[in-house]
Formats: structure tokens, C-alpha cells, sequence
């Protein structure tokens, strides 16, 4: 019984500790992604029907910081893919080259 506990615990453990990474992450993503749709709709002044694609990065090998989070932006009649993110010291949305 104790050595069937000595397995368990870490097993439960490490099994919370991927759910509670994996959900942070994707809130981290969806919170970004929102504000990008909201910045592009309110500041530029692109309708949303001209947002052809909004998807969501996270580069933890490249970038550092804010950047990690970032969202891959298509707008329609333009060739070319853009990328954004949120910086939340200056509460600002930052039009980021594609690398």
C-alpha cells in the first residue's frame, strides 16, 4: 500500500503540474489573440470581415517576453502575413516582423 502511494503522489503531481501549464498557456493565447482582434478592429480600423486569419503563436525557442505570445495576422486582399503582440508593461499592441 505505501509503495503503491510512493507512485501515485508524483504521478498526480506531474499530472497537475502539465494541465495547469497547458491551460495557462492556452488562456495566455486566447487573451492575446482578443486584444490583437480588438486592436485591428478598433485602432485600425479594419472590419472584422476583412480579417481573413487570426492565429495564435507561442514561440518559447525564438523570442523572449511578451513576443512569445504573438498572433499571425492575414487581412484579405493582402498577400502578406503579419505578426503582432501584446506589450503588457506598456499596455500596447506591437506590430512584430515575421521572422
Amino acid at each position: 500500500m505505501k509503495k503503491k502511494k510512493t507512485i501515485m503522489i508524483p504521478l498526480l503531481i506531474a499530472t497537475v503540474l502539465i494541465i495547469t501549464s497547458y491551460t495557462y498557456v492556452k488562456i495566455k493565447l486566447h487573451l492575446t489573440k482578443n486584444a490583437v482582434e480588438e486592436y485591428l478592429i478598433k485602432e485600425k480600423g479594419i472590419k472584422k470581415q476583412e480579417i481573413e486569419e487570426l492565429h495564435p503563436v507561442f514561440d518559447w525557442i525564438k523570442s523572449s517576453g511578451d513576443r512569445k505570445w504573438s498572433v499571425r495576422v492575414k487581412i484579405k486582399g493582402d498577400n502578406e502575413y503579419y505578426g503582432y503582440y501584446k506589450d503588457r508593461k506598456k499596455n500596447k499592441i506591437i506590430l512584430d516582423p515575421l521572422r
